[in-house]
Parts: C-alpha cells; structure tokens; sequence
C-alpha cells in the first residue's frame, strides 16, 4: 500500500515494527528447536547455526532496512536510493512464511486441549484471508504498474479514475485482482491498456490455477475434515438402528443403547488410543502417550504414585496394564458374593456403592472418618442409609480405588457397586501387576512389603465376613511411607540393593554337567553348595533374605536337593 499509493507509514507504527522484529532476532538466537531424530536441540551454538542457515539473513537484512528508513525519513527522504530502500523494505513479505512455524505450535495446542473443531475452522477462515491477502497484494502491484504507467506518459487504465480518491482506486484494483484470480466477472471499466498491463493480467489468469487448485481445496478439505467427525458418530448410530431394528428392540432399549452409543465412541479417544495409531508410535512414545492419558487417575493412589517417581518405567507399564471399561446408567460393576479379582479405580461419572450395615460399622470402628476422603475436596465421598437401614450407600464422584486387596489374594465381595451415571473405570488384575513389574526385583520387593502389610491390617481388621471393597483412606499412604523408608534404608546399608552375588560362570557350569552326566559326588552335601553357585539363595546377600523369605529360600533349596537326587537315582 505504501508503494503502490506513495504514502508514509506513521512512524510510531515504523518504530514499533522494528522493535519488533529486532527483539525477534534475540529470541530467535535463544530458542530450541525438534531435530529430524526427535529430540529437543537446546545446544546454543546448535541453535545459532541453525538459524544463521535458514532466517538469519532475511531478517537481519529486512530489519537494517527498517532501521535505514526511519533513520534517513526527514534528511534524505528526495532522494532516488531512498525509495529504492522503501522499495525492498516490501520484500518484508517473506516473514509472513514465519506464520507457519506460530501456525504449527497453533495446532498442537488446539489438538492438546482437545478444540481441534475450532482448529478446523481456523483453517476455513485462514484460507480465505490468505486470498484477500494475495488479492490485496496482486491490487497493490496492479495499481502501482498504472501509476508507473501514468508517470511515464503512457496509457493506464488509471485514466478513467483520474478524480476517484484513494479508497476507490484501491476497491477497483481489489475487484480486479479477485475476479482474476477466482474466476469472477470484473469491472469492464478496468482493462489493460499496454503490453505490460496485458502482460501482468495474464500473470494473475495463470496464478488463478495456482490459487483455485490450493487454496479453494485446502478450504474444501478443512469443511470435509470438521464434518468427519460427525458422520462417524452418525456412522455408529445408523449401525446400531439397523441392530436395533433387526433386534425388534422396544423404543425404551433403543433410546438408551444409542445414547450410550453415542457417549462410549466419544469416550473411546480420552480412555484408549487406537491401535492403529500405536503402531505408529515407538514403545518408548507409546509408554509416554499413555502415562499422560491416564496417570492423573492413578497417582491419586499412594503406591501407584510412589512408583512413578522410583520406578518411573514401571509406572508406564501398570498404566499400560489397566483396562478401561465404560459403564451405562445403572450397571452393576460388582455384586456381593461374587470373586474379587481385579482393582478398580473411577475415573469419571457417579458410581453407588451399598454395603451391608454390619460391615459399614466395622469399618467405622477402624476408620476415623467413614465418608470423608482425606485426598481432597474434590474426592468427597456423600454416604446415606437405605431406606430400610439394612445398608450404607456410599456415593463415589471422583477418583477412587476399591477391592484392592484382590490383587495380593483370594476375596470375595460383600458390597454392591453400581453407576448412577454415565462412568468409567479402569480394572488391574494381579497378574498384570505381576507381568509389570516381575523384572524388577527391587520394584517386585517393594510391592512385596506393601502387600504383605496391606494384608497384615485387614486380615487382623476383619473376621472372615469382613468386606474387601472399602479400607482407611490414609490406609495405602501410612503402608507406603513405611515401606519406602525402609526401603531406602536397606539400600542405603547395602549399596547393591537386590541385586544378589554373582557366581563364577565356569564353577556353575561345571556344577551342571557333572549333575547332569552323574559325576557329581552324592556324598557332598549338595544344600551347601547350591547356596554358593546361585547367589538369589546366598544366606546373607541372596534376594529372599533382602525379602525377608527366609522360607522360601529352603523349601528353594529341598526343591533343588530332590531334582538332583531324582537325577542321580
């Protein structure tokens, strides 16, 4: 605009452009960039190489000019080289591809937050500035080759706006570069008048190709894209109709299962990725994907969270190894009697958990505050009578664990849990705790201690009617901060921790061959030897004395006693 029509750009507005741009250089020498193997590049002299390679140059380049021209406005403004400055202060233009870069870190947080429509629509409204941009350029240019024209003596199809004022000539010029770069009519008024008008009217009919095969179809896309979502939810609900129909389902049941439908696709993405997607993840990647969807449940647990900050692989695992399941209105989670076998932990929704009146005083009577989670506010927990006070109604909102015990025993349910909403919780097992965390023995002797003091309070808290679903809140807290401490003690006077001595390769293979091929001497006494071969049953040093197993180590050692008499017949 400032070439095309000769006017100055205010001052204040030059002064802070280039303020701009120069704090934007210093930036730029003091910021990490990703590198193509995916780690995050934060070496200074890497970040000024980087940057001196790509954008350096233009912006040092564009911002002297900038500096120039504000420097040289009221001294030297007549002369020609003066102008030719103002002329390549246009090319400022290219920083208009740094958008891409603000652009990208745009999107990653739209998609992080979970507002990927509004980023769709963006993209709509993007597109269709970034047309009135090119219009408003290819306008400015289109004006100023007529004033070039006019100037030197030439014909101009500024002549029949010789009297218009500024605003006109500029939305004829407008007019005329959109009609030519869409394909719209324009003002038969504005024609070319020389070869170079000529010339540059053909330019702008070419680059409508460009414009129409671009940005018309990222347009298109980005419409596409912000109604995909929806016809897959659509998608889902017309194959449920077709089930239902087929079913002869009442229209109770069917307004029901596709409401629930409908709330379990959308809920999909926030419990589980798709395993098309983790395929196209690494293990690591995956593992860090998956602890920040679902750590935020689990760390509301006091082992669960000393395990993210000691065993932060492990963590990754067991949140890997929870299985989420989504609940309609009213199901039932559990009922009494039957076999407690995995951990829950509500995630979402209002859950109702009814325990018998007999069993809800015994808590009582080893719990300080019944219904009163000591996690926080946002864990209250709201409990009621039936209406026969035969039961306790304990309503869960929040993050909760319950029947914890199932995962180091054999228990049985004496409560009821059933949804009052829409809901979601995860479920572990033992075993998969087990398959998590078995390759770690100092993980596997920490869990080991928590289990068997966890075990130790409710066995001599409750009789054998005693209920499995409900504990102490604090419960799980006091066990770890025990446990941890000494933990770290027995590190700390080890200094090898569990890891248990290592025997002579060659003393152990010999040991094996001569068992194997009845050389070994059955008169030794072999319960000696073996402890000194193998060191997990060293008496002192082994793993199961570091545990605290000194049980298991013999009935260890009688087991390999009997294998090698059974082989030496």
């Amino acid at each position: 605009w400032q070439i095309a029509w000769n006017e100055s750009q205010p001052l204040a507005l030059s002064l802070l452009t280039t303020l701009y741009w120069t704090l934007d250089i210093i930036v730029e020498l003091n910021t990490g960039f990703l590198s193509p193997a995916g780690h995050v590049v934060k070496n200074r002299k890497a970040v000024t190489r980087r940057y001196v390679w790509t954008r350096f140059f233009v912006d040092a380049t564009m911002t002297s000019l900038d500096i120039v021209a504000i420097l040289s406005v009221d001294t030297i403004a007549d002369m020609s080289w003066y102008r030719f400055v103002r002329s390549l202060r246009a090319l400022r233009i290219v920083r208009a591809f740094r958008l891409s870069a603000v652009r990208e870190t745009l999107d990653e947080l739209m998609f992080k937050f979970g507002i990927d429509r509004l980023l769709l629509i963006l993209n709509v409204g993007q597109t269709i500035l970034s047309i009135f941009v090119l219009a408003h350029i290819s306008s400015c240019a289109w004006y100023f080759l007529g004033r070039a024209q006019m100037s030197a003596g030439s014909a101009s199809w500024l002549e029949s706006f010789v009297e218009a004022g500024a605003l006109d000539e500029y939305l004829h010029s407008v007019h005329y570069a959109l009609g030519h770069l869409l394909g719209g009519p324009v003002n038969p008024h504005v024609m070319p008048t020389t070869d170079a008008e000529h010339f540059f009217s053909v330019a702008m009919i070419a680059g409508s190709v460009v414009v129409v095969g671009t940005f018309v179809s990222k347009m298109t896309n980005s419409i596409a894209d912000l109604h995909r979502g929806r016809l897959e939810a659509m998608d889902t609900k017309r194959k449920l109709s077709q089930v239902l129909r087929a079913s002869g389902a009442d229209a109770d049941l069917s307004s029901r299962i596709l409401k629930f439908g409908m709330h379990c696709h959308d809920r999909r993405a926030s419990l589980s990725v798709e395993g098309s997607v983790m395929q196209l993840l690494s293990q690591a990647l995956a593992s860090e994907l998956t602890v920040c969807q679902r750590s935020r449940y689990f760390v509301e647990h006091a082992l669960l969270n000393r395990l993210r900050g000691r065993f932060p692989e492990i963590f990754a695992r067991i949140c890997g190894a929870f299985v989420a399941n989504i609940f309609a209105d009213s199901d039932i989670v559990f009922r009494p009697g039957t076999l407690s076998d995995c951990l829950y932990i509500t995630a979402r929704g209002q859950f109702m958990l009814t325990t018998p009146i007999k069993h809800w005083r015994r808590l009582q009577r080893r719990c300080e505050h019944c219904g009163d989670d000591a996690r926080g506010a946002k864990d209250k927990r709201r409990v009621e009578a039936t209406n026969n006070g035969d039961a306790v109604v304990t309503h869960l909102n929040g993050v909760h664990w319950l029947c914890e015990v199932s995962m180091f025993a054999t228990a049985v349910h004496k409560s009821e849990l059933r949804t009052a909403s829409f809901a979601d919780a995860f479920a572990l097992t033992g075993a998969a705790l087990i398959a998590c965390i078995e390759k770690s023995p100092s993980c596997v002797s920490v869990v080991y201690q928590y289990a068997r003091d966890y075990l130790r309070f409710v066995n001599a808290s409750q009789d054998a009617d005693g209920d499995v679903e409900i504990v102490p809140p604090d419960l799980p807290h006091t066990i770890c901060e025990k446990v941890f401490t000494e933990e770290e003690a027995n590190s700390c006077q080890e200094g090898d921790g569990l890891d248990s001595p290592a025997a002579d390769v060659d003393r152990t293979k010999m040991l094996i061959d001569d068992i194997m091929s009845g050389a070994f001497d059955i008169e030794k006494d072999i319960a000696d030897i073996l402890p000194e071969v193998f060191g997990e049953l060293h008496p002192q040093h082994g793993i199961y004395q570091a545990l605290k197993m000194e049980g298991e180590r013999r009935r260890a050692i009688a087991a390999m006693v009997s294998v090698v008499h059974l082989i030496q017949n």
